[in-house]
């Protein structure tokens, strides 16, 4: 998540300072509160303020330092001096030095209640919801009593369940794969889907032809596409709209394409299905004639055949633990690109279990433990040779010149992440 200058202005009290006397008990200090917080509720009690704030941007990974030591008068300087940095900061890392100041007063004096109030306070404001939350709870355990103990018992709840957003996000994000094998990455944000991908075959959804124009012959084309979904989660619905960017189609100019999606989660089955309405387009490229000036092929029609509606089924996320082959899907020839169930290897990753085992380029996943490819779509044959590293797969394999299939069972590993922008470059 890129780094986004968070504005925090603060009032403190002027009794805060006093409060903040050397010693381990002294009450806690007023709260560190906006402007705005303060105007409309003063209050000498000190109330937590990250649920009142957005969603943070995560501060940088903090660099491994000696712990601290010192007296207790030590301990109390970086009180002050996080209560200072707070006053003047202007962005996420200006408070990642206050909780730095905090954290050095709680490890010289662990039992001194306001430094663990104002780091978890801190904590909070830059992402580190655990840390946050562990340093409410120190400080709730060495003043069970406060005034403030219900609020920042209530502070621990909203974090708990920024914790529960954060992992459910987390398990959704990751690389999908649509059913014809394209693969696509969806970042989740919130209740906010994108579902994206650059190499989507554009061949379902335009018949090419090339030639002197009458008399024109079709042939197949290799053009991808760029194409997005951005959708709103609302229960199990998902509601939005899709792009896809400009195209190009040999010779021809595909125009920009945008409109309505809506579809549908099924958590238990990791599948959401996608439905809309998208053009059919006819392209010809004209070759130059013979008896001409002309020596360039152009474009001479690009029209929409039909609007036609689509529903896309996707499966994810892509377990981490694989084979380590890269695999192309195996279709009928021409304009059809039917899926004829089988999975092409094209190579293996080093001393990946692909390798291992021998797989050879042109080899043919025939099966999967036991299941047949051809009984399954491209996406799904794809996702069954994934899982969890360690766990294995038995794949019925066809070698190249082969009379009769062979079973070779693999081991998965860890695999590199994949971008869902480079399907050559993917390993399964």
């Amino acid at each position: 998540m890129k780094m986004q200058a968070l504005t925090f202005n603060y009032l403190i009290a002027a009794t805060a300072l006093a409060l903040l006397a050397g010693c381990a008990s002294a009450p806690p200090p007023p709260a560190l509160r906006s402007t705005s917080a303060a105007a409309a509720a003063p209050a000498p009690a000190p109330v937590p303020q990250a649920a009142a704030q957005p969603a943070p941007a995560m501060a940088p990974a903090e660099p491994t330092r000696p712990k601290a030591t010192g007296t207790p008068e030590d301990a109390r300087r970086h009180l002050v001096r996080g209560v200072a940095a707070i006053e003047i900061a202007k962005s996420a890392d200006d408070l990642a030095l206050a909780a730095d100041e905090f954290r050095k007063a709680t490890e010289i004096a662990p039992e001194m209640a306001p430094a663990w109030y104002n780091l978890g306070s801190v904590q909070a404001k830059i992402g580190q919801v655990d840390e946050a939350i562990a340093s409410y709870r120190r400080y709730l355990a060495l003043s069970p009593d406060a005034a403030d103990a219900q609020k920042v018992a209530d502070e621990i709840i909203k974090l708990e369940f920024r914790q529960e957003r954060t992992t459910k996000e987390q398990a959704s994000s990751g690389i999908w794969i649509e059913s014809d094998g394209t693969t696509y990455r969806l970042l989740v944000n919130g209740n906010k889907w994108q579902l994206s991908t650059t190499v989507r075959p554009i061949q379902p959804d335009v018949e090419y032809r090339y030639g002197p124009g009458l008399g024109s012959f079709g042939i197949s084309i290799q053009d991808l596409e760029q194409i997005a979904f951005n959708l709103e989660l609302r229960g199990n619905k998902l509601l939005g709209t899709w792009q896809r960017a400009e195209t190009q189609v040999d010779k021809c100019t595909l125009p920009a394409e945008t409109g309505d999606v809506q579809g549908a989660l099924d958590a238990a089955s990791g599948t959401v299905t996608l439905e809309f309405s998208k053009a059919r387009y006819k392209t010809v490229t004209s070759a130059a004639p013979i008896f001409s000036f002309e020596t360039k092929d152009k474009c001479s029609d690009v029209s929409v055949l039909e609007r036609r509606a689509v529903r896309f089924v996707f499966r994810g996320p892509l377990p981490v633990g694989g084979i380590g082959a890269q695999l192309t899907s195996a279709h009928g020839a021409m304009l059809t690109r039917t899926w004829i169930g089988e999975l092409r290897v094209n190579g293996t990753a080093k001393d990946s279990p692909a390798e291992q085992a021998g797989l050879w380029s042109q080899d043919m996943v025939l099966a999967i433990d036991g299941v047949p490819v051809k009984t399954l779509s491209a996406g799904e044959a794809i996702f069954r040779l994934r899982g969890a590293p360690g766990s294995t797969v038995r794949l019925t394999i066809l070698r190249r010149n082969a009379k009769e299939p062979v079973d070779v069972t693999l081991r998965r590993q860890p695999m590199p992440v994949e971008d869902g922008n480079h399907t050559d470059r993917n390993f399964y």
